[in-house]
């Protein structure tokens, strides 16, 4: 099962060393910080971004209970407009947040 496309690494690891690569979208390497030299550490993205009035959306979730959160970049300078964390440690029941996040599945309506 492939959870990430080999561009998004590509795009990732250029922008580790402060390179652009051609042909790749900025952005890509926020969300895929996580990547370091080809290596998955458990991130993935539950859909694929969005766009919508200048503005990039992203879901990000693992299976390894990191933190879920939603992303929004700016499309142009790829500035993150914003960050929302899905199921904050206050608001589960007992102790179920050490163990896992909470998922975002985005549907645009």
């Amino acid at each position: 099962m492939v959870l990430i496309d080999p561009g998004v690494v590509t795009s990732a690891i250029h922008a580790i060393y402060g390179r652009r690569p051609i042909d790749s979208l900025d952005w890509v390497s926020h969300v895929a910080h996580g990547i370091v030299l080809g290596v998955i550490v458990g991130l993935f993205i539950t859909q694929e971004p969005m766009v919508n009035d200048g503005t990039v959306f992203i879901s990000q979730s693992s299976d390894k209970a990191a933190w879920t959160y939603l992303l929004a970049f700016d499309a142009k300078t790829s500035e993150q407009r914003w960050k929302w964390q899905v199921g904050k440690p206050d608001e589960w029941v007992g102790e179920t947040w050490q163990f896992s996040s909470g998922a975002a599945w985005m549907t645009p309506t």
